[in-house]
């Protein structure tokens, strides 16, 4: 199995998304996809790559989380590397349990609006990594978000 055999060549974390040929059928049957591979390197965190324009599977991710969440099976989940428009989810999961999942966001044309929900974790986009400069928009943001509580007040 691919994720024992990167457990013991030391990997921090796994993304993993779902089969793309033989889709699962509905979100107990991606919770058991991922519960698989997962239980290859129980000990290493996993994070479920949700891209469903790439993949072609679209189920509700945080219906994913509280099923994950309920069925036990993947205690190594970490959250969700959600690439994706629909913010409310993101949120729903990012603020779901106390904040137990990390949102790590990948949908560069969404960066702002997805950082101003407060849910995002990370971001890992195509563009935003690949930039030939150096902007830290993490920290642009916070300092207007900062800025903007301080002349609330």
């Amino acid at each position: 199995m691919m994720a024992e055999a990167a457990a013991k060549k030391g990997i921090k974390g796994l993304f993993c998304m779902p089969p793309v040929y033989f889709k699962p059928m509905s979100i107990d049957d991606l919770v058991n996809v991922i519960a698989y591979v997962a239980a290859g390197a129980p000990e290493t965190p996993i994070w479920y790559y949700h891209f469903p324009a790439k993949t072609g599977v679209d189920f509700n991710m945080f219906q994913f989380i509280e099923a994950a969440e309920k069925s036990g099976k993947i205690p190594n989940l970490m959250g969700v590397k959600f690439t994706n428009e629909i913010l409310l989810d993101l949120t729903a999961i990012g603020f779901f349990k106390d904040r137990k999942y990390q949102m790590l966001f990948g949908r560069d044309e969404e960066l702002t609006g997805a950082l101003a929900t407060g849910a995002v974790d990370g971001d890992v986009s195509s563009t935003v990594n690949f930039m030939s400069y150096n902007l830290n928009l993490g920290t642009l943001y916070n300092k207007y978000d900062k800025q903007s509580r301080d002349e609330m007040e």
